[in-house]
């Protein structure tokens, strides 16, 4: 286990670049903050992309398979 020294006032760390902080914040910056909302945006949308994409070729395997019946 970590010994945590006593003399190391409470913190944590940026979510993007890692920058100590104080406990009520979670960026360090404006920039910190905007470049994680891209991020999480470009998740999404990857993500729906995905789910899309996996519709499609579920569609291509068995709407040939309905229709020849």
């Amino acid at each position: 286990m970590v010994d945590i020294p006593k003399d190391v006032p409470s913190h944590k760390h940026c979510v993007i670049c890692g920058k100590s902080i104080s406990i009520d914040k979670e960026f360090c910056s404006q920039k910190c903050e905007e470049d994680y909302s891209r991020i999480v945006k470009r998740r999404k949308r990857s993500n729906y992309l995905m789910i899309a994409l996996l519709v499609v070729m579920m569609a291509i395997l068995f709407v040939p398979a309905l229709l020849a019946q």
